[in-house]
């Protein structure tokens, strides 16, 4: 949430230059630039800097998983080609929210290259799909009901946009609500596999955590972030 939404005065002058000043009530200022290179850089008053992406940072992976999204809406029998276009914007604004800093649209894509080297093993692609799109739609790291939501989100998006059968949609919620512990029967289970749908779905979620050290320290940096911040 911007810090202006919290008071109720504040300027707003925008230059020439792309860059953004924001006077914020009597917590200071609020300087936002955004550069060629995607990034945001915002200050608010003298107390913290954080960088943030923009939509236009994250156009390597936007384009194909639109396409993916323009897809799946298409084999699920999408009511109007505008109800999808429009929570497609729904997501990509949830998953370039300024405070993430794992969980977010370059995740969604590293998912599903797993998904990609994997799906001729899961049985219901549909599903694991949508709740790779969904599980982190909503996040707030101080909430204990962010899996919930989420699959509150999918449920509405589900019920009013998509011709699916009502268990259909009811196996993506309840893959996403398994995100909120990863951890099934199986798993509690010692030198036993699972190789269901929802065992590949929870593994590409954290397959972070079993990248090699050398070249994934800004993702596992990053995760870890996300974690402390729960």
């Amino acid at each position: 949430m911007s810090v202006c939404l919290l008071v109720q005065s504040c300027g707003r002058t925008v230059g020439v230059f792309g860059t953004c000043r924001r006077t914020v009530g009597v917590f200071g200022t609020c300087r936002r630039t955004v550069g060629v290179f995607g990034t945001c850089r915002r200050t608010v008053g003298v107390f913290s800097t954080v960088r943030v992406r923009t939509m236009s940072g994250n156009a390597a992976v936007e384009t194909p998983l639109s396409d993916r999204w323009t897809e799946l809406c298409g084999r699920d029998r999408i009511r109007t080609a505008e109800a999808g276009q429009a929570w497609w914007r729904v997501v990509k604004e949830r998953y370039c929210e300024p405070w993430r800093f794992y969980h977010n649209l370059s995740h969604v894509h590293s998912m599903f290259l797993h998904f990609d080297s994997h799906q001729h093993k899961i049985q219901n692609r549909n599903a694991v799909a949508w709740a790779i799109f969904f599980h982190d739609i909503v996040y707030d790291a101080k909430a204990s009901d962010n899996e919930a939501r989420s699959a509150e989100m999918f449920h509405h998006f589900a019920t009013e946009h998509l011709q699916k059968p009502p268990d259909c949609i009811r196996e993506t919620e309840r893959l996403i609500m398994l995100t909120k512990e990863h951890v099934t029967e199986d798993h509690r289970n010692k030198d036993r596999y699972g190789t269901k749908d929802e065992h590949y779905f929870l593994d590409f979620d954290m397959s972070v955590l079993g990248w090699p050290e050398q070249g994934n320290e800004k993702e596992q940096r990053e995760s870890r972030f996300s974690r402390k911040q729960v």
